[in-house]
């Protein structure tokens, strides 16, 4: 056993080494520092981004349309994200759904570009998504249901929609909850 000064030193020589490593990471993220990161698997070097160099320019919206049994499809739908309150700066749980359905999609299209083929249907950011799109209430005549990732860019009413993937089919052997609403979600036209 080492006496207990050798290991405060030891200690202190540890988070000195980790605090001068985690300021340099901030400063500059030159090519050493990306061989220590590249070995660093707990992601003890932490990157903080309060104010990113390249602000988000576009939206990502996850759409579904069902198919009928005879083969008919609805119009696709945008699966609605809550809106926030008026204590959003101090309480909006809507913020994590929103920040999880980005970085779904952005997973997704990630793995949709890495020839996956049928695999892809089994990867989390798929699964997630298509249980996110089956969740929303159908009709009696859906049999089955088919989910998009649609990216939008621009701020206000019009604005520049690019439809980036598209799902399989998927049947629905659950009972259905039938839609109700007088209101259904704003439709972006497929491209």
């Amino acid at each position: 056993m080492l006496p207990a000064p050798i290991v405060d030193a030891l200690i202190g020589v540890v988070l000195a080494a980790w605090l001068v490593l985690s300021i340099i990471n901030q400063i500059h993220r030159g090519k050493y520092i990306s061989r220590i990161k590249r070995h660093d698997q707990l992601a003890l070097i932490p990157t903080w981004t309060f104010f990113a160099p390249r602000p988000g320019t576009t939206d990502f919206h996850v759409m579904y349309r069902d198919c009928t049994a005879t083969g008919g499809f609805s119009r696709w739908r945008e699966i609605a994200m809550p809106r926030p309150g008026r204590m959003r700066a101090v309480f909006n749980p809507s913020k994590r759904l929103g920040k999880g359905v980005t970085d779904m999609c952005n997973t997704l299209l990630r793995l949709s570009r890495q020839n996956l083929g049928g695999r892809l249907c089994l990867q989390i950011p798929y699964l997630t998504l298509l249980q996110y799109a089956c969740a929303v209430p159908r009709t009696e005549a859906s049999h089955s249901r088919q989910f998009a990732i649609v990216r939008t860019t621009g701020h206000g009413t019009p604005r520049d929609t690019t439809m980036l993937f598209v799902s399989a089919l998927h049947r629905l052997d659950v009972p259905a909850v039938v839609d109700t609403s007088a209101t259904s979600p704003a439709a972006v036209p497929a491209s």
